[in-house]
C-alpha cells in the first residue's frame, strides 16, 4: 500500500492493523492448532480459548475499542459443588492440566475485569452448567 492520502486510505490501514491483530491472537490462543486437526466449530474453539487471564488479556488486545467477546463455559455455582458438568469437568481440568479448573460466573467476570474489560454480564448457565459471559473492550 502507498502512503496514507485521505481518510479511506487511513480506514483501509486501520481495519488491516485490526485484522493482523485478530490473527495473532488466534496463533496465540492456538485456534489454527484446532482447525489443522480437522476443523471444529465455534464452540470447540471457544473451549479450545477457555478463560484464564493470560489468554483474556491477548483476547482484549485483538479487540478493537468498543468491540465485545462472549466466552462460553462450564459454571461452577458459587459453592463450587455444583452442578454435576462443571465439577466433573474442574476435577478432570485438576487431573490433566497444571493449575486448570472450572470456575464460578463471578471468578471469571473478575479475571475479564482484571485484564480490562468492561460492561461484563452473564447469562444465567443451562441445565449442564454451561454458561456465556459477554464483555466490551
Amino acid at each position: 500500500m502507498g502512503p496514507v492520502r485521505n481518510v479511506d486510505d487511513l480506514m483501509a490501514v486501520g481495519h488491516g492493523y485490526q485484522r493482523a491483530m485478530i490473527l495473532f491472537a488466534a496463533l496465540k490462543l492456538g485456534v489454527f492448532r484446532g482447525l489443522a486437526a480437522g476443523g471444529c466449530d465455534a464452540s470447540a474453539l471457544a473451549r479450545r480459548v477457555g478463560a484464564a487471564p493470560g489468554k483474556l488479556s491477548i483476547l482484549l488486545d485483538a479487540l478493537a475499542p468498543g468491540g465485545r467477546v462472549a466466552i462460553q463455559e462450564f459454571l461452577l455455582a458459587e459453592g463450587k459443588t455444583s452442578p454435576p458438568g462443571p465439577v466433573f469437568f474442574s476435577v478432570h481440568m485438576a487431573a490433566v492440566t497444571e493449575g486448570g479448573r472450572a470456575y464460578t460466573a463471578r471468578e471469571i467476570a473478575a479475571m475479564m475485569k482484571t485484564a480490562g474489560f468492561r460492561k461484563i454480564s452473564a447469562d444465567r448457565p443451562d441445565s449442564r452448567g454451561v454458561g456465556i459471559l459477554r464483555a466490551f473492550r
